[in-house]
């Protein structure tokens, strides 16, 4: 191959890692592990429980259904867990994570008012995992 034919080569793969679609797989597995991390193991960002019910009439309704109030796991009626794990937007500039029912905007809000802004960030492990990933999917792509 010569140069010319290399460079032009080379752009192609350059441009297929522009595309959104190359960096989705990378993201939407990182989130998907956010979202069993915070609303089935009750993790923050920090790796550690999120915190703990003091409400005793909201514990009661959560053992009624069968679900935890050791500590806190944002799961009750499953409607913010969907709306967080299908709310990964790609913007101008990658990707955001977020929901789009205003409700659970509130919930959420809440949410991180009540045991920090921790509450929905990656964990470092989760943030080296994703880093890991997008390496290697650039070697291999660039190579």
């Amino acid at each position: 191959m010569n140069t010319k034919d290399y460079i032009k080569e080379f752009e192609k793969r350059v441009k297929a890692v522009e595309d959104p679609a190359f960096m989705f797989d990378i993201v939407s597995s990182t989130h998907a592990k956010q979202v069993h991390r915070i609303h089935t193991e009750g993790k923050n960002g920090n790796g550690v429980a999120i915190g703990s019910y003091e409400n005793e009439p909201y514990k009661k309704k959560r053992r009624k259904k069968g679900l935890p109030t050791s500590t806190v796991i944002l799961k009750f009626t499953n409607q913010l867990q969907s709306d967080f794990a299908n709310g990964l937007l790609k913007t101008k500039t990658g990707f955001v994570t977020g929901v789009k029912n205003p409700t659970n905007s509130k919930k959420v809000e809440g949410m991180v008012d009540l045991y920090g802004d921790e509450t929905y960030k990656l964990t470092k492990d989760e943030k080296k995992e994703l880093n890991n990933r997008l390496r290697r999917k650039l070697i291999k792509a660039l190579s």
